[in-house]
């Protein structure tokens, strides 16, 4: 048996289809993803702040809790800023910087990233 990995089906499964973003939450989405991702993680982690916990990687550093819920809360505040609205695009070099140091700072602690 073959496994099909997502992204195969998405190509095949809309590949005659006509290009439409309307009612297409994906497909309006993948226009700005930049900005798609931004809206919808930066709540999320600013809502992880409000967890019991931190990552074992925390474990040794001075105040575990209060470092971890710190970093969530400035890169879900960057992540949201970066976001910001739609129809405004006058984003700065550094809230792309911090945007892009939020990101970074998922990917280091995808694992952790549960509530």
């Amino acid at each position: 048996m073959s496994m099909t990995r997502p992204s195969d089906y998405a190509r095949t499964a809309y590949a005659d289809q006509p290009i439409s973003l309307k009612g297409d939450q994906i497909a309006q989405d993948c226009v700005q993803l930049d900005q798609a991702l931004a809206r919808w993680l930066g709540p999320r982690l600013n809502r992880m702040t409000f967890s019991h916990g931190f990552p074992l990687t925390y474990r040794n550093r001075e105040n575990p809790y209060k470092e971890w819920i710190t970093e969530l809360r400035v890169h879900g505040d960057a992540l949201m800023e970066y976001g910001g609205d739609a129809k405004y695009d006058c984003r700065t070099g550094e809230v792309e910087r911090n945007a892009i140091k939020a990101m970074e700072f998922v990917a280091k602690n995808l694992i952790a990233l549960w509530d």
